[in-house]
């Protein structure tokens, strides 16, 4: 198989905006496969919807193991312009991906993604059986830092406080991760 530069984006809101805008600033001049709850997207071309998905995945929404889409779609023979473009993986992540994967393990001898992106943990997800607290769904969502490859990319919001922990994690530490925080806040600087 071919190196596939694999982009994994978690967290509790954003996920789909982000992929997206990741997808567009990338442009045409990489073979694409976009992964998010409005569905699946090959070079910008729907070619599964988020209903085909629960229907063909038993009840899987896309972003539950997003990484599955992978092989079939990137790695099968496609036009002769595309064998040579650098291929990109782009997948959002929901809570599931913490108990079944994400999926990039069936395409990658390590498991491992290059660049993890963390936007934000809240209280939406909250069932009070298996996620009890916010706390929970960051250890839930803990595989965007704990599956990156070593030497990976790892990207989090610094204006939530379980995000901004997240860049202090001994792991990526451990992996040499390439660390950049990201905040919408405005800092006073002086000159």
């Amino acid at each position: 198989m071919s190196k596939i530069t694999t982009f994994v984006v978690t967290g509790t809101k954003g996920k789909t905006s982000v992929v997206t805008l990741i997808n567009h600033f990338l442009g045409p001049n990489y073979h694409k496969l976009l992964v998010s709850s409005e569905g699946v997207f090959l070079n910008s071309r729907k070619i599964a919807s988020y209903q085909d998905s629960l229907i063909n995945f038993s009840g899987r929404s896309p972003n539950v193991r997003p990484g599955r889409y992978v092989v079939y779609n990137l790695f099968r023979k496609t036009r002769i312009s595309l064998v040579d473009q650098p291929k990109i993986a782009i997948l959002e992540s929901s809570l599931g991906c913490g108990k079944r994967g994400t999926g990039v393990e069936e395409y990658t001898e390590d498991g491992f993604h290059d660049i993890g992106i963390f936007t934000n943990v809240y209280s939406d997800h909250l069932n009070y059986s298996t996620l009890c607290s916010q706390q929970d769904i960051y250890q839930a969502k803990s595989f965007v830092f704990t599956k990156l490859k070593p030497m990976g990319k790892y990207i989090a919001s610094l204006d939530n406080s379980f995000t901004y922990q997240s860049l202090q994690e001994p792991v990526l530490l451990n992996k040499q991760a390439i660390k950049v925080g990201i905040s919408q806040l405005k800092t006073n600087q002086t000159n």
